[in-house]
């Protein structure tokens, strides 16, 4: 499927009239050794001919350009490439900028393909999170955060410019007019054109465009389509740029010495000239600077002739036009001067948190709510098959396509009383902080699905209060602790086991359903206490009490067993696993059940259902269980 050219951004202030002199910069894409012609490979990152980027840097020198490196992971990250590049970025004879391929910076998470080779097609949240790890890279090699960004293979994306912006990226130079790669699942950039644009939700991204065009006779507004038309795959069968192009009435060129005659170079920068066009770029690939790595230079000659194909454009371009060298952070710089400032709402989307989404939902939780649980934790939390057909884990907001805000939910079949009940517990709300009036929104989109009752059971207060506007309501409050005496069960008449061969044996229905979904979960244990025939499954986690060793019930099959049995089960947790005291919320008790000491709790619990009122609502299917807090 075709995917148009991202980016609707508005024009840029142009310093860049057609009456000034025009200026050129150079961007080399400074990546890994890999073959061109055969399919992504993530053990292809060589980058030894970067030990001969300085005869590329020479020339540029030789002209007053101050080049931008836009660097990939393996130039990040191998000692070769960064002694070739720090003292050129040291000296101030470079700039470092960013340039993604995703198939060889982590996460590695998806598929190696054609498609996924363009950065713009992947997830937002996986995007994201290969530019942050790609920024983090080139940060803790050269010292500094990049600015400026160019994607593999051109590929920027309906998300990109969003997540450039909340990475603090200024400058993109992805865009690469007049070409169409959408027959490859890239972008579309052949109505894209050569002018600037602020892009992003705040249009503080500059667009920087690489130089390309149709040039000759037919290369006009009247034949435009024309210049859509030999790009489709159809056209390339029957030869038809081709053909035009030796006949000399149209030939698409891009500014590059890859795959372009110096005459063709020359070609390109007059016509833009005399259209108008005032800042130019030139782009190149730096494993051509060695050979053997792509198909324009395949020996010493090649890369001599390569390297003066360079030195001579730049020296006829300057001469001709008295061109001037420039940088991408100076034009940013003038495009900003007079710019008025814009103020660009993003579009914003809910969506349902799907399996997919889940590594990326991990992530995001993990770096905004709490970095102590690692990500597989949180994606095992929220792809737990506690109910036979969840519809979502939860929801996640876009603004324009990046990650800024996600709820997650928890879905199980629970019987609260006696009722059998579609339970959604509703945990993990966090929105970024622009967007956080936007919170509402997810908990509707929760709420919309009628055949739930909803719990949270760790709301902040700001939560707590939005939750109260949607008719949750409180259970009731406070814990009881129930101390530990140092008596065997059997002094009650009763017997606690614990192991997964003595629960086996001895529970069944809905205390058997608990403990099968609970017993992998690390942080929790579980004991059954019973008189024989009949049995109460009792799953806790050790918590302190007062700085004493004790244990906190998460959930237990009976509540009303339980009630009977407490202190047989406060004295097993003392003799067998050291907890002086027991721990269970009033709301899993039977109502009147007034059990050990009371005690305050200040987090409140909260409920939305027909049977919350009288029924024990537990723990068990909740973040509290599937979480390690």
């Amino acid at each position: 499927m075709a995917r148009a050219a991202p980016g609707n951004g508005t024009p840029a202030p142009a310093p860049f009239g057609a009456a000034g002199a025009p200026r050129i910069l150079a961007v080399v894409d400074t990546e890994e050794e890999f073959d061109w012609s055969a399919p992504f490979d993530r053990a292809r990152s060589g980058v030894e001919h970067m030990l001969r980027i300085g005869e590329l840097q020479a020339v540029f020198e030789r002209h007053g350009l101050r080049p931008t490196y836009a660097i990939g992971s393996p130039i990040a990250t191998q000692d070769v490439a960064v002694a070739a590049l720090r003292p050129l970025a040291d000296s101030g004879r470079a700039l470092i900028g960013a340039h993604l391929h995703p198939w060889l910076t982590p996460p590695l998470e998806e598929a190696v393909s054609a498609a996924n080779s363009f950065p713009g097609n992947l997830p937002p949240a996986l995007e994201r999170a290969k530019i942050a790890t790609l920024t983090g890279e080139i940060e803790a090699a050269f010292g500094r955060r990049p600015t400026i960004y160019k994607a593999g293979r051109y590929g920027n994306g309906p998300n990109s410019f969003a997540i450039l912006e909340s990475l603090g990226y200024e400058i993109d130079i992805s865009p690469m007019p007049p070409f169409d790669f959408s027959h490859r699942h890239g972008p579309d950039y052949s109505r894209r054109g050569n002018g600037l644009t602020w892009e992003g939700p705040r249009r503080s991204v500059l667009s920087i465009p690489n130089t390309g065009a149709f040039v000759g006779p037919l290369a006009r507004p009247l034949f435009a389509r024309l210049g859509e038309l030999v790009q489709d795959p159809r056209s390339l069968r029957w030869r038809l740029p081709g053909v035009l192009a030796r006949l000399g009435l149209l030939e698409r060129i891009g500014l590059t010495p890859e795959g372009y005659t110096l005459g063709e170079m020359c070609r390109l920068a007059e016509a833009r000239v005399r259209a108008g066009q005032r800042l130019f770029v030139l782009f190149l690939h730096s494993p051509s600077v060695a050979p053997g790595h792509t198909p324009y230079v395949r020996n010493e000659a090649d890369q001599a002739a390569f390297l003066q194909k360079i030195d001579h454009f730049l020296g006829w371009f300057r001469r001709t036009w008295r061109a001037e060298p420039t940088d991408p952070p100076a034009v940013r710089a003038l495009c900003a001067a007079d710019r008025a400032p814009a103020a660009a709402k993003p579009a914003m989307t809910v969506r349902p948190i799907q399996d997919a989404d889940l590594p990326a939902l991990a992530r995001f939780w993990h770096a905004n709510l709490n970095a102590g649980i690692p990500e597989p934790v949180w994606r095992g939390a929220f792809g737990r098959r506690w109910h036979e057909a969840p519809p979502n884990h939860g929801f996640m907001l876009l603004a324009d396509g990046a990650l800024v805000g996600a709820i997650g939910a928890i879905y199980a079949r629970q019987t609260l009383g006696t009722e059998a009940r579609e339970v959604c517990n509703l945990t993990s709300l966090v929105v970024d902080e622009a967007y956080r009036a936007r919170a509402m929104d997810l908990i509707s989109a929760c709420l919309t699905q009628k055949q739930f009752c909803f719990t949270n059971f760790t709301p902040t207060p700001s939560v707590a209060k939005m939750l109260k506007l949607f008719r949750f309501r409180e259970l009731p409050g406070g814990e009881r602790v129930v101390l530990g005496r140092p008596l065997p069960a059997r002094f009650a008449g009763l017997r606690a086991l614990a192991g997964p061969a003595a629960l086996k044996r001895v529970l069944d229905g809905a205390a058997a359903q608990i403990w099968r979904d609970h017993r992998d979960i690390p942080w929790l244990r579980s004991f059954a206490i019973g008189d024989g025939t009949r049995w109460c499954l009792v799953v806790w986690k050790p918590a302190p009490i007062k700085r004493l060793p004790g244990a906190r019930i998460i959930g237990v099959s009976d509540p009303a067993l339980f009630a009977a049995w407490h202190q047989a089960a406060a004295n097993h947790l003392l003799l067998r696993n050291g907890a002086f005291a027991l721990r269970i919320e009033q709301h899993m008790l039977p109502a009147g059940c007034d059990i050990g000491i009371a005690r305050p709790v200040t987090m409140q619990r909260l409920f939305r259902g027909p049977a919350g009122e009288d029924a024990p609502v537990s723990f068990l299917y909740s973040e509290l269980a599937a979480l390690p807090i």
